[in-house]
């Protein structure tokens, strides 16, 4: 729920710089996408889809992959809107027969990590099993080591704050092991040591323009929002205030700082002012339920939610319809 409340506040602002958004939408302190509403992107439909794939999986990653692959080919079928191209290409890939295992693309993008975090929370116990479901789930899509990286590195923050609400000390397993990712977390570190805040940190790593959808700023930038803020609403507004990629940054830092601060840390009239259908917050709920229920051995026979799949072809035509009036009204001014 936190990562996709997340998703949904910041979808509006995504692709613009601070200081634009400042200029259309003023102060944000909730949803700006429908008349005071709000809907999901792709990073919560992700996240949602692996959390299924589990429950309809028997527990192992040859499994949850072959269920994860029949899951985006109906997603894409789905036409959905703003999708990621390396995204776009895996499933095309899908879609025309490659296997799983060869579907994937040679990209960075912030795609993986943005749906690992419950990989964390669920197999955070077994470092080896989590690393086998994070490399499952990042190459079906992405292939560039970078983006299993940082979908690890986010699946082990969750890990290691469902333990503390502190950062993650050196011998928590967030060690990571390319020159990209071990200076933006030693940068990270020192950031939130020095008490900074999370936009002059994103200038910092070179982000002046806005968050790209590069995954190594992007994890980074979320992990300090997450770690920095003294509650979720201050998570997510930090988000906000980056610019750039921020559903996604939002929703990787929504599901951390769930994770710290408590599901009942987010916002009610937040979660209320969500109107997406047929994927909705009390669906979300139910998932997450059948989810704990599922591994925590109180219902081993917890299945998924069913969604119909017709509501949502309807409700992507609509979303794809208010992404471009969200596009030809950033054409006007004020600039």
């Amino acid at each position: 729920m936190g990562s996709a409340v997340g998703d949904a506040l910041a979808l509006p602002f995504e692709g613009m710089s601070a200081w634009r958004r400042k200029r259309m939408f003023g102060p944000v302190n909730g949803h700006r996408f429908l008349f005071g509403h709000g809907m999901f992107s792709d990073d919560t439909e992700h996240a949602c889809m692996v959390a299924q794939c589990l429950l309809r999986s028997d527990g192992t990653p040859g499994s949850f992959e072959r269920h994860f692959a029949r899951s985006l080919r109906w997603w894409l079928l789905a036409l959905p809107a703003g999708i990621g191209k390396a995204t776009l290409r895996a499933c095309v890939k899908l879609l025309l027969g490659f296997p799983p295992a060869r579907s994937g693309v040679r990209s960075a993008g912030n795609g993986p990590a943005m749906r690992s975090a419950v990989l964390g929370v669920l197999f955070g116990s077994n470092e080896s099993l989590l690393g086998d479901f994070v490399r499952v789930s990042t190459r079906i899509t992405h292939t560039d080591p970078l983006a299993e990286e940082g979908a690890l590195l986010v699946a082990q923050a969750a890990r290691c704050l469902c333990e503390s609400a502190e950062l993650p000390g050196d011998d928590s397993g967030m060690t990571p092991y390319s020159p990209q990712f071990v200076g933006a977390i030693e940068s990270l570190r020192n950031s939130l040591a020095a008490n900074q805040c999370t936009t002059d940190f994103s200038r910092d790593l070179g982000s002046r323009r806005g968050v790209s959808g590069f995954i190594v700023p992007t994890v980074a930038v979320a992990l300090h929002a997450a770690l920095s803020a003294k509650d979720y609403r201050g998570a997510i507004l930090a988000t906000v205030e980056c610019g750039g990629d921020t559903d996604t940054v939002a929703a990787i830092a929504g599901a951390l700082a769930g994770i710290r601060f408590g599901a009942d840390s987010i916002p009610k009239d937040w979660i209320d002012g969500i109107v997406d259908y047929p994927l909705s917050p009390d669906r979300i709920e139910l998932i997450a339920a059948r989810l704990a229920d599922r591994f925590s051995g109180k219902n081993a026979a917890a299945g998924p939610v069913r969604i119909p799949r017709l509501p949502v072809l309807l409700r992507n035509l609509f979303f794809l319809t208010l992404v471009l009036l969200h596009g030809f009204r950033r054409m006007l001014p004020p600039y």
